[in-house]
């Protein structure tokens, strides 16, 4: 069992799962957009040789934090949904353990498919944007 600090929150995590993908505060706005945020502890597997001298998040990490967070928020609705894909993705700059990374992801409309523009922030401004592919997973 791994304990880290999450968003200010101790969790005691007893899954790969959750260490992997560690979201927390996960909600829709009155926008219409998913937000959720990830405190990257330097225990998150994502930093284990990636790179020794100077630890940095993958850019499939991010984009895997990502598309967590828009299917965790469709679960809770109970319209569960699969990433199907990323385009146009631009990573703008680094992101170190220790971080704060703030997620907002165009909520999914009740479609068989979305295209939903994504945002990554960190607090020295943005890290990744682009846009992902859903689609239901009830087709």
């Amino acid at each position: 069992m791994l304990s880290i600090m999450s968003c200010g929150i101790s969790l005691n995590i007893n899954n790969d799962y959750d260490r992997w993908l560690p979201l927390c505060n996960i909600r829709v706005t009155n926008k219409g957009r998913v937000e959720a945020h990830v405190l990257l502890d330097p225990d998150v597997p994502w930093f284990r040789g990636h790179f020794e001298r100077m630890p940095l998040l993958p850019g499939v990490a991010l984009l895997a934090l990502a598309g967590e967070a828009v299917r965790r928020s469709a679960e809770l609705r109970r319209s569960p949904i699969k990433i199907a894909g990323f385009t146009k993705v631009r990573f703008k700059q680094l992101v170190f353990p220790g971080e704060i990374l703030s997620i907002s992801v165009a909520a999914p409309f009740p479609l068989p498919r979305a295209d939903l523009d994504f945002v990554l922030d960190v607090n020295r401004g943005m890290a990744a944007k682009g846009f992902m592919q859903v689609c239901s997973t009830k087709l």
